[in-house]
């Protein structure tokens, strides 16, 4: 799943009438009930693809929609959704209203899509999508509404600027479920993020700890966490290979292929066992054997000392 689908689906299963309120007949009333469909798919293969399938229940009948989310419009955007449209309409056998939430402007002028043309056979069908722009919703529009999900969105809304962006964040402190708020703040920290420094962000924030409760926070810490501990350990195994490759200069007087394959290593903990029994090879020729009880290929060139 990627980034942005995943806040988009957050703001879904939180506020689903903040987000069909921006499509015409899709707001539903007080009376309304809203539910998602992913398990209704769940033995469609392809069902991981779609972003989002609700059910509406209201008085007067059900509507299906489909949603999908993209940062920027892209040349084969109806196309995936159309195709995401075909697999949940055989499934469903319901009536479905696709809908592309576009978040930010396209890149070299792309325009947002809204349909899409195929033959099969002999018949041309022609699926046809709604679209909504965020950029082009003016965000003093979407503060002034009771619409918490969406002003987790404002940075990305028309006219937005950073007091809009700090008006939204006090607005979902204001909130009186504080779970929401904690959830919706960590959306709007993530989105407002993409064009605040953190530093003038975090200043923005009076209740840091709804923020840092979220699970979108966490799920931020938990990435930045583990990347951190991937870099340190390349960055140790490669200091490692050069210690490994200076002892062996100190033991032999030529390299052999065979040591070759330290630099293919990047296990560091595998690194550090070579290491030991290098130390404790009581001649070249011990040493030699390390080497070539590693995986990896030799080199065809002899390395000198």
């Amino acid at each position: 799943m990627g980034r942005w689908d995943r806040l988009l689906k957050l703001v879904a299963r939180l506020r689903p009438f903040d987000l069909l309120g921006m499509v015409p007949g899709g707001s539903g009333s007080g009376r309304s009930r809203v539910r998602a469909l992913d398990k209704e798919l769940e033995r469609v293969r392809q069902s991981r693809l779609l972003d989002g399938l609700l059910e509406v229940e209201e008085p007067s009948g059900k509507a299906w929609f489909h949603l999908e989310y993209e940062k920027q419009p892209r040349s084969d955007s109806a196309k995936r959704s159309f195709e995401h449209w075909v697999y949940a309409e055989a499934r469903l056998r319901q009536p479905l209203r696709t809908v592309i939430f576009y978040l930010t402007p396209g890149s070299e002028g792309r325009r947002p899509q809204d349909g899409f043309r195929i033959a099969v056979g002999g018949t041309e069908v022609c699926f046809r999508c709604e679209t909504v722009c965020l950029w082009r919703v003016p965000v003093e529009k979407i503060l002034a509404r009771p619409a918490p999900g969406l002003w987790a969105l404002a940075a990305w809304l028309g006219g937005a600027g950073s007091a809009h962006v700090e008006r939204a964040c006090r607005q979902l402190e204001r909130l009186d479920a504080e779970h929401l708020g904690s959830e919706l703040l960590g959306v709007w920290f993530e989105v407002a993020g993409e064009s605040i420094e953190a530093e003038d962000l975090w200043a923005m924030v009076r209740r840091k700890e709804l923020v840092m409760e979220s699970s979108t926070y966490r799920l931020i810490r938990k990435v930045s966490r583990e990347e951190g501990l991937k870099e340190g350990e390349k960055r140790g195994a490669q200091a490692m290979q050069q210690t490994l490759l200076a002892l062996m200069r100190a033991r032999l007087e030529e390299l052999p292929p065979e040591a070759a394959r330290v630099s293919q290593i990047e296990d560091l903990s595998l690194l550090q066992q070579v290491a030991e029994r290098l130390i404790v090879a009581s001649d070249p020729k011990a040493v030699t054997e390390v080497l070539r009880s590693l995986p990896g290929k030799p080199s065809k060139r002899r390395g000198k000392r």
